[in-house]
């Protein structure tokens, strides 16, 4: 795993030349620790440091040289050899998603060289993990950190369907983060939070084309547990919010054909609440 030339020798022939007391550290697994955390030896791919990983764990003690060199074989960056700044690693089993939103962090997205591939601490004991200042990405730690400092850094068009459903599921309990989380599709394609005002969820009414600049119409999800959350939280499109869209827009006279069609829709038993009845006026 080291990629540099390693030169071993005998204890009798190295008290032989630099004597008893020479100080040369044994060719063991404490000793390879140390030696990895007294100097940034160059490095070589994560399988062959993985495998270093597994032969060194045992030997791992609570001493800040084997600490060091621990670390440093698990993130592989000399630039970083002194630095103490958490490691983390997905959770087991958990989807790559949350990896891709933690570098999305302003915080994580300069250099990601603490991010640790999961293989690389499979044989390290998770009682070692605080020593090592090993931590687990937690899905609603991210998303908490999002809510503080806004999704303004990601760009929805990089995940799939699948990793943003994912994402929407985890925050199907909280409302308010469900709707900032810019991953909700429109019917036209755009990938956007969910505002408060002018927001409709679709159904089998249809907005023209031009005025879905100023509304978001979002797609009924083919994932149930979505589903659930767009009905619970977005309302749907139906003949009344139809016709506000309509006088709301900068020539509601041009869609007068489109609003009588709607009004006769509704039938003799609608009664025009007072909303539509002063937009109707003017």
């Amino acid at each position: 795993a080291v990629d540099s030339e390693v030169l071993v020798i005998t204890n009798d022939v190295a008290g032989l030349v630099l004597g008893s007391s020479h100080g040369l550290l044994p060719c063991n697994s404490s000793g390879c620790l140390a030696a990895l955390g007294k100097m940034p030896l160059p490095l070589k791919g994560i399988e062959q440091r993985a495998l270093l990983v597994q032969h060194l764990a045992g030997a791992l003690q609570n001493d800040p040289i084997h600490i060091r060199g621990m670390r440093y074989v698990l993130h592989g960056s000399p630039d970083y050899f002194e630095n103490s700044q958490p490691l983390w690693t997905g959770g087991y089993q958990q989807s790559s998603v949350w990896e891709k939103l933690w570098r999305c962090l302003p915080d994580n997205n300069q250099n990601t060289w603490n991010i640790l591939e999961r293989s690389l601490i499979t044989h390290i004991p998770q009682s070692k993990w605080e020593t090592l200042k090993i931590r687990e990405i937690n899905p609603q730690e991210i998303l908490r950190r999002f809510m503080e400092v806004g999704f303004g850094d990601i760009d929805a068009s990089l995940f799939t369907q699948q990793e943003r459903d994912i994402v929407l599921i985890e925050a199907e309990n909280h409302e308010e983060l469900w709707r900032r989380i810019p991953f909700h599709e429109t019917v036209n394609g755009k990938l956007l939070s969910v505002p408060r005002h002018n927001t409709f969820l679709e159904t089998n009414l249809s907005i023209p084309g031009e005025l879905l600049d100023s509304v978001s119409v979002f797609k009924l999800s083919d994932n149930d547990r979505i589903r659930i959350s767009q009905e619970n939280y977005i309302p749907l499109l139906d003949l009344v919010s139809l016709i506000r869209v309509f006088l709301n827009s900068p020539q509601p006279h041009t869609y007068c054909i489109e609003i009588l069609d709607s009004l006769q829709s509704l039938g003799n038993g609608f009664h025009i609440n007072h909303t539509i009845r002063d937009l109707l006026r003017k």
